[in-house]
């Protein structure tokens, strides 16, 4: 509910906002078309939302997504490690890409320093 609220809010904005025309058309779309996208996901159950992730020295890393799971995950390149915030991409069995963003305020000092190193020794 939120997302269609900062949806129509961004509809409201771009409508008010004193561009030319063709602009505001050309904005519209992509607002209505960013809408669709996120009605679209919000229905189609996936790994949206990883729920755990493990990582095994032999297996590699495991995505877990409510009753899924995704063995044999593959940490692709673009993983982006920072010291606020890490961006994981993973890559499961199916060919499928899936995202994940860690805020280090989600996790404690140590734990979020593992992770960095964990990720940057299984690169």
């Amino acid at each position: 509910m939120l997302q269609v609220t900062l949806h129509i809010l961004a509809a409201l904005a771009v409508s008010l906002s004193a561009v030319p025309f063709w602009l505001i058309c050309l904005l519209m779309v992509l607002v209505f078309v960013s809408l669709l996208r996120t009605i679209r996901d919000y229905r189609s159950p996936s790994l949206k939302q990883i729920r755990k992730l493990i990582h095994n020295s032999e297996k590699g890393w495991t995505l877990f997504s409510g009753d899924s799971i995704f063995d044999k995950a593959k940490l692709l390149p673009s993983t982006v490690s920072t010291r606020f915030c890490l961006f994981m991409h993973f890559e499961d069995s199916k060919g499928k890409r899936h995202y994940l963003m860690v805020p280090r305020d989600k996790l404690s000092f140590d734990h979020y320093r593992q992770l960095r190193v964990l990720l940057k020794v299984s690169m």
